[in-house]
């Protein structure tokens, strides 16, 4: 549709939604000024979609980009942003419609105060496209800067490196402070961890943890006690701790054998480790190989079924008249 030719069929050439026919309220609203930067974002935008154009427009040259100007238009002095300059920059701006529908604005402490520093990124092209005209003159004066890759921008405010910062003096005292807290946290915890290893000598380092408060495991592991010079239990599947089981197991099993001379049923595995501290070590088929004197010691004390019939026999003959 040639609507210089039919101007007659909508009011506003080029604010209509396509059809021609039915102008978009939004559009017909727009001041002169606003207008006329709705209409060059657009242009610009469309330059972008061709590949050849502005290869050096990418995420890295466009933070130096930014930061670049900042500092030009002194609204970065010395790393910092200056809120006074940027408020009176963007206050008259011909791009202020553009850059308040993007919801930026140069209060501290906001997006748009990282953007101009270059420490935080554009993801969006309409946004980059915005700030990127809002601190030249024209687009001609991007393209210009873009002809080649943009310079590094200065440590001082680029997120490419960064000079050592002063911390003040209440950031060292909280962290001080913290340090502190920690330590006499962990000592506290560890005593009591001390005191529960003692009266259970058999618990494991988790079972000990269980007995303790529950934010003492953000101040205690086992590597820290161990480097504080503690006593604690070896894991359960160490080589230490598979010997000391074996031992007791074999002298607890021949010891309820012994006992168990007067009872009427008959000694099997069950009977023999009923009572210990794990009683079904053996049925665990992986570390019942690594117990070779409890096993041992279960298949000779073990009754067979003439054995149990026979001691049978003796128990009846001895409770007789």
């Amino acid at each position: 549709m040639d609507y210089y030719r039919h101007p007659e069929l909508t009011l506003h050439a080029g604010y209509h939604c396509g059809c021609g026919l039915t102008p978009l309220k939004e559009a017909i609203d727009l001041s002169d000024d606003a207008a006329a930067a709705e209409i060059e974002l657009a242009l610009t935008a469309a330059k972008l979609l061709g590949t050849r154009y502005l290869p050096h427009l990418n995420l890295n040259g466009t933070l130096n980009a930014i930061a670049h100007a900042s500092m030009n238009l002194r609204i970065l002095q010395g790393g910092k942003l200056s809120s006074k300059v940027a408020g009176d920059y963007f206050a008259t701006h011909p791009l202020l419609p553009l850059i308040k529908r993007m919801g930026l604005t140069a209060q501290p402490g906001t997006r748009l105060t990282e953007i101009l520093k270059g420490r935080t990124a554009i993801r969006h092209p309409v946004e980059a496209i915005v700030v990127l005209r809002s601190l030249h003159s024209d687009w001609r004066h991007v393209e210009h800067v873009f002809a080649e890759p943009p310079p590094v921008a200065s440590s001082t405010c680029s997120i490419q490196a960064k000079g050592p910062t002063q911390t003040s003096w209440t950031y060292q005292y909280r962290k001080e402070y913290r340090r502190r807290r920690t330590s006499e946290r962990f000592a506290r915890y560890a005593e009591m961890y001390r005191q529960r290893r003692a009266e259970r000598p058999d618990a494991n380092h988790c079972q000990l943890m269980r007995l303790l408060p529950g934010d003492a495991r953000q101040v205690l592991n086992r590597a820290a006690l161990l480097r504080a010079g503690f006593d604690v239990p070896t894991p359960a599947n160490s080589a230490p701790y598979v010997a000391r089981l074996d031992e007791e197991l074999e002298a607890y099993i021949r010891e309820r054998r012994r006992q168990s001379q007067e009872i009427p049923e008959r000694i099997t595995q069950r009977v023999l480790t009923r009572g210990f501290r794990r009683p079904h070590v053996l049925l665990q088929k992986k570390l019942a190989g690594r117990l070779p004197l409890a096993t041992a010691a279960a298949k000779q004390c073990a009754e067979s079924q003439r054995q149990w019939k026979e001691r049978l026999m003796r128990l009846g003959k001895r409770a007789g008249p």
